[in-house]
Order: C-alpha cells, then structure tokens, then sequence
C-alpha cells in the first residue's frame, strides 16, 4: 500500500483478521506509515486493540536477527497511544528511525537537505505536518554496507 491508499478501518481490520503472518506485517507496516495523517483510524481500532493483539501473539512472523515481530508490538502501541497523544510523531521515530524522503511520502514536509558525498552521509530537517515539530535525520554509511539513521528532535 502506498500513502494512505485505502487505508481505513476496515482495510486494517480485513488484514490482521485473516490471522496470516504476511498479511497482518503488511497492515502493521501501513499502520506505522500511516499513523500521523491517519490517527484517526488508530484512534477507531482501539477497542478491538486485544483481539488483534490475541490474534498476533501466537504467530512467529520470521526474522532470526531481528524479529518481524517488532512491527506488529509498534503497531499495536501505536493503537494504544493514539487514545492518549495529541500527535503521535515522536512514535514513528522510536525504535526505528526513518529516511527523510519516506517520511514526505506520509505527509512531513522537507526544510532543508544536505549531501557529502566524501562521507556518504545525507541530512534534512523534516516537519510533522499534525504538531509542526522539527526533526533532523542525519544518515551515514558504516561502510560495511550498512546505513546508520539518526533522529532527533529540532529545538526551536
């Protein structure tokens, strides 16, 4: 799914129902995606939060180094929080940081960005499009092939 491409109570519901892995992966992803100009449907699957939450826990979902798992926990403490947040913004950085250009793709909006090539590292101050608050993402190859992103909230 992209954007928020039929993402509504129903979708979410129809995926993580089924009770197949792949299936509710892909809506807990979606969840996450789309939590900050969606809320609202988080805010509707609240009180259905424990059945979707007895339906996952028995299933594996793979991953031997980092547990698929993860996702679906967010997912479901996302539900949980959009009964008690104002914005949920902060959330979708926790535990797992996010690339600048994905995030416009679900409504933050992009202030700067800057490239060094020498470092390959890339910067960009980002908006939540709900609360207005800045982020940095700073991301910087190890280089052994792997991307390190850091988030942190801008103080204005």
């Amino acid at each position: 799914m992209h954007k928020d491409q039929h993402f509504n109570k129903e979708y979410v519901l129809e995926e993580w129902l089924s009770g197949q892995e792949h299936r509710i992966l892909q809506a807990a992803h979606d969840i996450a995606h789309n939590c900050i100009v969606h809320k609202d449907v988080l805010t509707e699957l609240y009180p259905l939060r424990q059945q979707m939450e007895d339906i996952a826990t028995p299933l594996d979902f793979g991953g031997h180094i980092l547990p698929n798992k993860r996702f679906v926990e967010k997912a479901l403490m996302l539900i949980k929080e959009s009964v008690e947040r104002t914005c949920l913004c902060a959330l979708t950085f926790e535990r797992h940081a996010q690339n600048g250009h994905l995030m416009q793709q679900y409504g933050f909006k992009l202030h700067s960005e800057d490239y060094d090539t020498d470092f390959m590292a890339h910067e960009c101050i980002i908006e939540c499009p709900v609360c207005h608050q800045l982020y940095k993402i700073e991301e910087y190859d190890t280089g052994w092939h792997m991307t390190v992103t850091v988030v942190t909230p801008v103080t204005q």
